[in-house]
């Protein structure tokens, strides 16, 4: 498992543990932008195979210590030491018989190929976890964005950063779609409300959040093992929530702050 190390789990997960803790800390004194930004850190380590400080826990250097500890066991019995020695040579030499060398070093070549290191291991059972859960997360959004293509109805007379459709089977309005990224509305919505959540929605398409989408996804299929990250990923889409919130109220003005507040709990209340 060359890509993940000890030192790796470790620094991620003290770096979540951390964040988490400065967004609770920081709440009312940080914008909620920059409190979603943060999570950037935690992103880019989660993804980056880099070692921090001199301590290489990885899988490379526990394979090292048990090939080394496989030659320890090599040298409690009579097994040749070089190969440039022939058997009867290395007999003469140390004064064992020859027939007891070639029969140790059978047996010890029948060991080393009979057993499976743990590392061999875990690396397969982490291999098949990722693969599992990145291809569940993909067959998934394929299902949906098809379901979508089928059903969805566009709404021309609509004006947004990106095109808008309806399609009454979602429980709530979202953006979805990584290189055409659209907006689905599941209901049709007039006045105040229908402004509302077009800002609400352009102000994810502003802010990338599609792409988030995609990086949460990788993060949790290469770390589907450590709980921190399911539990960061639940933080950070929460936190893409409120920033979209502050950043539309910002739009729309202070002044209706409150019609906005009504609106998402309208929309909370039906799904």
């Amino acid at each position: 498992m060359n890509y993940l190390s000890l030192s790796m789990i470790i620094s991620s997960s003290v770096l979540i543990l951390m964040i988490a803790v400065l967004r609770r800390l920081l709440r009312g004194k940080i914008s909620r932008s920059v409190q979603y930004a943060l999570w950037l850190l935690v992103a880019v380590r989660l993804l980056l195979p880099l070692e921090i400080g001199s301590v290489d826990f990885s899988v490379n250097s526990v394979a090292a210590a048990q090939t080394v500890e496989r030659r320890l066991e090599q040298i409690s019995v009579p097994v040749r030491p070089y190969q440039a020695l022939s058997a009867e040579q290395y007999s003469r030499e140390t004064g064992v018989p020859a027939e007891q060398i070639r029969d140790n070093e059978l047996a010890a070549a029948a060991r080393r190929k009979q057993s499976v290191p743990l590392t061999d291991l875990l690396f397969w059972l982490w291999l098949a976890g990722a693969a599992a859960l990145f291809l569940w997360q993909a067959l998934v959004n394929l299902r949906f964005a098809r379901r979508l293509g089928r059903e969805a109805a566009p709404c021309p007379d609509l004006e947004a950063k990106v095109p808008v459709y309806q399609a009454a089977w979602l429980s709530s309005p979202c953006l979805f779609g990584l290189l055409r990224p659209c907006i689905y509305l599941n209901r049709p919505e007039t006045g105040e409300r229908l402004r509302h959540i077009l800002i609400h929605e352009q102000c994810h398409y502003a802010h990338g959040d599609h792409w988030w989408a995609l990086v949460r996804a990788l993060c949790l299929s290469l770390h589907w093992f450590n709980p921190l990250v399911w539990w960061a990923a639940a933080l950070v889409r929460r936190d893409a929530e409120l920033a979209c919130d502050e950043a539309a109220v910002r739009m729309l003005g202070e002044e209706n702050r409150r019609a906005y507040g009504e609106t998402l709990l309208t929309l909370v209340s039906r799904r």
